[in-house]
């Protein structure tokens, strides 16, 4: 009822936003997406990164030990955004993946 209540179509265009914020802060520090992101095979709340250097299991390991949740598939972070996450839940993402890159 509440994911009703809030919209489907402001639910979709929250983790659109939330999703270019977070493929803009890593592609800086190597990581890029699977789907180019104007390619709708994917979905804005399911973002998977990759970096030519850095193994993904690594990477998710060290995030979930500083407390962000994210996984590892194919490969690839994987990382899911939520209806409640938010702009510094994103920031956050990126400056953990920042020192785990680093």
């Amino acid at each position: 009822d509440q994911l009703l209540a809030v919209g489907v179509s402001n639910i979709a265009n929250h983790a659109k936003r939330l999703a270019n914020q977070l493929i803009q802060g890593v592609i800086p520090l190597g990581w890029r997406p699977f789907h180019k992101w104007d390619n709708r095979d994917g979905a804005h709340h399911i973002v998977s990164l990759a970096h030519p250097n850095i193994k993904a299991e690594k990477a998710a390991k060290a995030l979930r030990t500083a407390g962000v949740i994210c996984g590892a598939r194919n490969g690839r972070v994987r990382v899911s955004i939520a209806p409640y996450n938010d702009g510094k839940d994103i920031q956050l993402f990126i400056q953990k993946l920042g020192e785990v890159t680093r």
